[in-house]
């Protein structure tokens, strides 16, 4: 029903966007592949684009269109979960307090912190988890069977006989109610409905049962001067954009 709606503005807006990217992938392309191959992860001028360019064999559109999703991918998600969390330590006194610690301890009350320090952080790590599992950044999704498929559950009077998935079938999870299941919380002696960062020290959530992305590697930390990218909860180790 996409047809519908009238995409006048949007292309105009989406034009606007593309033109202010294209420049930045042009001058990345006009760089020599041997210079590009020179520039390494530790280079100060090395970012994303130089990677992407280097490894390019496909259309110019793919460099941009690759470079905005990540753009877009670590601003929104490190701003919602950074929201979330701020609310949370609203909410809970001796959360705040744990981290302030730790933060003075580490950091000190006026310091900037390094990208080391802010590795090192475990309770501001597990602060962080805590609400990726409270407020996934993507709390509910949707797929589309691209061939006739079948899922291990959800059929059966019980729910827990596998289901025909034909093709085409529209799928809809939530990640929200997947991460809060008191089912996969049965080693952790804390309570899954409460916002509780502690339980990351010595806790270990099953694969697929705290997919905060949807299963894919997304940027979080984007919390310093400079943009880089850490792994993070629940994804994997992407180079400094």
């Amino acid at each position: 029903m996409s047809f519908l709606y009238p995409r006048k503005a949007f292309n105009k807006h989406l034009e606007v966007l593309n033109n202010f990217i294209n420049k930045y992938v042009d001058a990345a392309l006009a760089i020599p592949k041997d210079e590009l191959e020179k520039l390494s992860a530790g280079d100060h001028k090395y970012t994303l684009l130089h990677a992407l360019a280097a490894n390019n064999s496909g259309p110019r559109t793919f460099l941009r269109d690759q470079l905005v999703a990540s753009l877009l991918a670590g601003r929104d998600t490190t701003a919602c979960t950074l929201s979330w969390l701020f609310y949370e330590l609203g909410k809970s006194p001796d959360v705040f307090e744990a981290l302030r610690k730790e933060i003075l301890d580490v950091v000190g009350p006026s310091e900037r912190p390094t990208y080391e320090q802010l590795k090192s952080m475990k309770y501001l790590s597990a602060a962080l988890s805590e609400t990726l599992r409270f407020y996934p950044a993507i709390p509910v999704n949707q797929r589309s069977a691209i061939v006739d498929t079948t899922l291990p559950r959800g059929g059966g009077p019980d729910g827990l006989s596998p289901i025909g998935i034909l093709k085409g079938t529209a799928v809809l999870y939530s990640t929200f109610g997947l991460q809060l299941q008191p089912e996969h919380y049965e080693h952790s002696d804390i309570d899954p409905l409460k916002f509780k960062p502690e339980r990351w020290l010595n806790w270990h959530p099953q694969p697929w049962t705290h997919i905060p992305f949807s299963g894919k590697s997304y940027t979080l930390f984007c919390v310093v001067t400079e943009w880089r990218v850490e792994q993070s909860p629940g994804g994997t180790l992407h180079r400094k954009l």
